[in-house]
């Protein structure tokens, strides 16, 4: 063979065998937070570590803005306090309103009778509830024993007036008037000023 034919085919084995050079800088295959390990394509470039720490991260800002309705409500001051004494108060009218109804409801086929006499003799309930107030606070004073029957016989006599002519909605929506004014009273009224605010919590549940 003529000694030009194999210095061809000798360059075209070499270039048919010769390996393709890759054109990739070595900063490039870095993690691209710049920590100096190497990053992988499938972490977006970063590393092992660098990408896991970036995932946590989107993790935690997902659970911020799903929870932040609720993490912005116990910021406003004091709202914490406002919902107890919110969820309290509607307790206390449930009670009042599950107490109060059925003492009405006894005495409304009472007719013809004088409400004075009405109030002390045909209703049971109610003295033995007044009964109940002067042997657990009687030490509070005539002045607020008083006053305490005053509003529990006016708010008796002008809500049992509606049982027969009033749907018992609206006739348990004028007790709960009287609970918030007689609840306004022991705060302002100067007959309670000496009363502390536990003990006047007490005498709110038996209104």
């Amino acid at each position: 063979m003529p000694i030009l034919a194999l210095q061809r085919s000798y360059k075209y084995m070499m270039y048919a065998t010769k390996q393709p050079t890759l054109r990739i800088k070595h900063a490039d295959l870095k993690c691209k937070n710049g920590c100096g390990f190497f990053g992988n394509a499938e972490w977006d470039g970063y590393c092992s570590k660098c990408y896991r720490d970036s995932m946590q991260k989107e993790r935690e800002k997902s659970t911020i803005v799903l929870g932040r309705p609720e993490q912005s409500k116990s910021r406003i001051p004091g709202f914490s306090k406002f919902e107890e004494k919110k969820r309290q108060q509607i307790d206390k009218k449930n009670k009042y309103l599950k107490n109060l109804t059925p003492v009405f409801r006894k005495s409304s086929s009472a007719k013809d009778t004088p409400r004075h006499h009405e109030f002390h003799h045909a209703n049971p309930e109610i003295e033995k509830l007044t009964a109940e107030f002067i042997s657990k606070y009687g030490v509070c004073g005539e002045h607020v024993r008083k006053d305490f029957t005053k509003c529990v016989t006016t708010a008796y006599t002008k809500t049992r007036a509606l049982l027969d002519s009033k749907p018992i909605e609206e006739v348990a929506e004028l007790a709960q008037q009287y609970y918030n004014m007689y609840l306004t009273r022991l705060n302002t009224n100067s007959v309670y000023k000496e009363i502390n605010g536990e003990i006047r919590c007490q005498i709110l549940d038996f209104f």
